[in-house]
């Protein structure tokens, strides 16, 4: 009578699945008649300690696929529900962690547009959209999922930096030391450990990093502004590549603390190289334009060489 009742439980609780999946239940819960129950097995003292152990497993074993097939179908049910909804990531939103990390980028673009509202000039407004970018790409790389993404925001913003600093004067002197130290903690460090878009896309964000890094070095500024401007770029690059061993390689000591110190100094310092009231370019020397095509053909030619 006991075997019974489980069976009808069973029956009534495998209802709500698919004619398939019943069939199967039913095929598999169904008792052997030579195999013993657990409680018989008990009482019979004289049977054999295989008998038991089989009689043991079935008991176990009859309800394992009930089990199953309802946590499964449980599971299935949310993930369809939460990837059905139109606020699945704001359901799962680190608002806390995404105001704590976005909030002093943030507060760099109202300082800068406080400071530079009588000098609006090209310099500022691609300072602003390079720190409007780094917050967006803040905002991605809270949820590892949008790592990507938050990687070209980061890329976009250093195109824009890039743009703000110019390619005049080109000066590659800062080159024979940027290209060495970039080819070799890619190349020793973070190349054994990456896999899939990824051996592609940290190059390319790798090349964008090194020039915003050397456009910064040689950016015709006023003293003040270009040791600003210097400075950040190269904090820029030390942040970026200590997320890059912290997340892919070993983690490092203290890694938060070096990863956003770096970052946030660096975001300072390159607002304030746009916040100089005194105008932001000098007048670079006249040279052969045949000669920047030179050294600009030679720059792209080096990349290509160690990156591919």
């Amino acid at each position: 009578m006991r075997i019974k009742k489980k069976l009808a439980n069973q029956s009534f609780l495998s209802a709500s699945l698919s004619p398939h999946v019943q069939s199967f239940l039913s095929a598999s819960l169904s008792p052997p008649r030579s195999l013993p129950t657990v409680n018989q097995a008990g009482k019979n003292l004289q049977l054999r300690t295989g008998e038991r152990r089989e009689a043991l497993l079935w008991q176990a074993a009859k309800w394992t696929p009930l089990v199953y097939q309802v946590s499964c179908l449980r599971s299935l049910t949310r993930q369809a529900e939460a990837m059905g909804s139109v606020s699945y990531l704001l359901r799962g939103a680190k608002w806390g962690s995404m105001l704590s990390k976005c909030l002093p980028v943030f507060l760099c673009c109202v300082y800068l547009l406080y400071r530079t509202s009588h000098q609006w000039g090209r310099y500022q407004k691609l300072i602003l959209a390079g720190l409007l970018l780094s917050s967006l790409g803040d905002a991605c790389l809270i949820y590892p999922a949008l790592f990507i993404l938050g990687m070209a925001f980061f890329a976009a913003a250093h195109i824009s930096y890039i743009c703000a600093f110019g390619w005049s004067p080109l000066n590659p002197v800062p080159l024979a030391v940027i290209l060495p130290v970039e080819g070799l903690i890619f190349f020793t460090v973070l190349l054994p450990e990456l896999d899939g878009l990824l051996v592609f896309l940290i190059p390319l964000y790798i090349l964008l990093l090194g020039t915003m890094v050397w456009r910064s070095l040689v950016v015709p500024l006023p003293r003040g502004a270009w040791i600003c401007a210097a400075t950040g770029g190269v904090s820029f690059m030390v942040s970026d590549t200590a997320l890059a061993v912290d997340k892919f390689c070993t983690p490092l000591p203290y890694a938060e603390a070096l990863i956003m110190g770096t970052y946030y100094l660096a975001q300072i310092l390159l607002t304030l190289s746009a916040t100089d009231g005194r105008e932001q370019h000098r007048e670079p020397r006249k040279k052969n334009v045949r000669k920047k095509k030179k050294y600009i053909y030679i720059y792209i030619y080096i990349y290509i060489y160690i990156y591919i």
